[in-house]
């Protein structure tokens, strides 16, 4: 009997439903083409098996087209009481099953109900959203899945990861490896036009895209016709460009269409390209996350990013295996020192192909060691010179990572931080700094370090950055309080209250407080406090929240504290089980009126004291202070431990 190429999924459901079932939460970390939806879907199935009355939300990604296809999927496998989310009345309908975009309902916390699981898919790209936190809140779930293939934010001990990466899938016969290019475009790009996220600001202009395309196609058709190019996808930098790019492919005798927000709102195009209509589909914003076309031959990439999450995903797009069909990915670069920073990210990616590295992968692609040409970034290599390079395949990167691992071949251990300072280090001077200062006319060194980062960095590396910014005219850096700083301002100032220590540096106490040294040196230096002393609740919207609370308990009079609300009802609660606090929660909302209802919920989605969310949503944490809303970050922070993590349902991040 055959063997079924997608058997690899059934341990990888298996491993995801134990995690659900004894933690209540999962990673599918699963590679581009490994059939995430339809393992999602299977766990959806077995779990309405278990329990027929089960309700479960699934997260689509932020646009139309994905929505469908899970939606779709879902119908096609016959998952039971499959509904389509389109609106949030849709939530009333009867069924199992709710597919929808995270916006459709976040802003109707108010109306969410309770459901057994929330499955959210491409979550690296919105699962981390405050309407999401708010969705989540609001419906309580017993179990979250996640679903992506860029992970690494998630990856940190907090879910339990189940995953499997692009060279097993190649092995498995299920994708197919592809050839990968990095083609010198016809414009330049500097270091200071992209922002943090290693992609073009949107200030960047892009001069010459047509005559980068004509370059694309001469690399990916050779001599030959340009009419013979097999389905192709176009990703462009922003709407302006995907209009010259389609015009310049029309031009050129290839079939074309285009599809943005504005000229394709319901992805009408995407589905006429799929189903053959057209040769090129050229795109921005869209049919990166989440497309399925095994039929699609080429990948032309012209969006000039360097973030490697990005450029992996959109690989992606071309390694699904179809009979007859040769794939390639083409990635246009400046030529120059973008174009070889380009060439280091691409080999991230290609490393992420590896199941070791793709199981491990934490996000930091600048700070991951890979494989790379050695003396990446130098001039001597000459890369960046108006020539196209081809790159490893996922075959061939094996060979490169064993070899590189005994010391031996042209590659070594190289990280895309380490090649950005090698460029940098030749591409500024400190007379290249002055002069770039001069041209850019920033405003301060704040905006200096906003809007020329890579010029800010490698002035701060050469250690002429406040030289440069005094010559310009920019206001000193900031102090960076200390305690010792602190104590020598409050002797030297001799002051008799905080108030007038507040006036004279209110920075200086905002640090003694994030220090936890405030009420030390206020008694130290007997600083007279006059009016409301507690720092936390003063605030007018603090003070709006306890009324709010007391007014919702209706158990302790006007007069009673925060703490004293959170210690009553808290402590009532906490022997009570996840299931009679949900009971408890839904008595209490059918208790109250629907403004208040509402106003709640909203406090639910973020704008409450932590202590509060948890409170009203039924959970108890005897170990935590919630004097400030309680991020994940600041649970990290705050020294948390895991276990109280758990039993609060948080995450942690990155």
């Amino acid at each position: 009997m055959k063997k079924n190429p997608f058997d690899f999924q059934i341990p990888l459901i298996a491993n995801v439903m134990a995690d659900l079932r004894k933690l209540g939460r999962s990673l599918l970390a699963a590679s581009m083409g490994s059939g995430k939806t339809q393992m999602a879907t299977e766990v959806i199935k077995k779990t309405i098996k278990k329990d027929p009355k089960a309700k479960i939300l699934v997260l689509a990604h932020g646009q139309s087209v994905l929505r469908s296809q899970f939606y779709q999927r879902l119908v096609a496998e016959k998952t039971p009481g499959t509904v389509l989310v389109e609106s949030i009345e849709d939530l009333k309908k009867p069924g199992n099953v709710y597919v929808t975009l995270p916006q459709t309902i976040s802003r109707h916390v108010d109306k969410i109900p309770f459901f057994k699981m929330v499955a959210a898919d491409e979550a690296h790209e919105f699962f981390m959203a405050p309407s999401v936190d708010g969705i989540l809140a609001a419906a309580m779930p017993e179990q979250v899945l996640i679903l992506t293939a860029s992970h690494g934010r998630y990856n940190d001990g907090s879910y339990p990861i189940t995953s499997v990466s692009m060279s097993e899938l190649v092995d498995a016969g299920v994708l197919a490896d592809f050839k990968t290019t990095l083609v010198a475009s016809a414009d330049e790009f500097r270091a200071s036009d992209y922002g943090l996220s290693d992609e073009l600001k949107k200030s960047t202009q892009i001069k010459n895209a047509d005559k980068t395309l004509g370059l694309a196609l001469k690399e990916a058709l050779g001599g030959a016709d340009a009419k013979t190019i097999g389905p192709s996808l176009l990703v462009a930098y922003n709407q302006a460009n995907a209009k010259v790019l389609v015009k310049g492919l029309r031009m050129r005798g290839i079939n074309a269409t285009i599809s943005t927000s504005d000229t394709d709102p319901d992805s009408a195009e995407i589905h006429a390209f799929k189903a053959g209509e057209y040769q090129a589909l050229v795109v921005c914003g869209r049919a990166v996350l989440g497309f399925d076309y095994p039929a699609m031959q080429n990948v032309f990439d012209f969006s000039g990013s360097c973030n490697v999450d990005k450029i992996f995903q959109l690989a992606g797009r071309v390694c699904r295996k179809y009979p007859g069909v040769e794939k390639s990915f083409y990635k246009m670069a400046p030529p120059g020192p973008i174009f070889e920073t380009m060439y280091a990210a691409l080999h991230v990616g290609l490393a992420l192909t590896k199941p070791e590295y793709f199981a491990n992968y934490q996000g930091f692609y600048n700070k991951t060691p890979t494989p790379m040409p050695k003396g990446m970034g130098s001039k001597e290599r000459g890369v960046g010179n108006g020539q196209s390079i081809r790159l490893p395949s996922i075959s061939d990167i094996r060979g490169i990572f064993a070899e590189t691992g005994q010391g031996v071949g042209s590659y070594a251990m190289t990280t895309v931080a380490q090649v950005k300072a090698v460029l940098s280090g030749f591409l500024w001077t400190e007379e290249a700094l002055r002069q770039h200062l001069v041209e850019a006319k920033y405003t301060s060194l704040s905006d200096w370090s906003s809007r020329g980062m890579a010029s800010y960095n490698a002035a701060r590396r050469l250690g002429v950055r406040d030289k440069l910014g005094a010559e310009i005219g920019f206001a000193p850096t900031r102090t960076r309080w200390t305690e010792e700083l602190i104590r020598k301002l409050l002797t030297e100032g001799n002051f008799k209250r905080r108030r007038d220590w507040t006036a004279a540096s209110h920075a200086s106490e905002q640090a003694a407080i994030r220090l936890g040294i405030f009420d030390k040196l206020i008694e130290e230096f007997n600083l007279i406090q006059e009016g409301n002393t507690n720092r936390i609740t003063s605030s007018p919207r603090r003070r709006s929240v306890s009324r709010e609370l007391v007014s919702v308990a209706g158990a302790i009079d006007s007069a009673a504290t925060i703490a004293a609300f959170n210690n009553k009802i808290g402590d009532a609660m906490t022997a009570k089980s996840m299931a009679e606090a949900m009971e408890e929660k839904a008595a209490y909302m059918d208790s109250i009126d629907a403004s208040l209802q509402a106003s709640v919920l909203r406090r639910l989605s973020g704008k409450l004291r932590n202590a509060d969310v948890l409170l009203l949503a039924g959970k108890k944490c005897n170990c935590v202070k919630c004097d400030r809303p309680l991020t994940n970050k600041r649970a990290q922070k705050r020294g948390i431990g895991d276990d109280c993590m758990e039993k609060l349902g948080l995450r942690r991040v990155v």
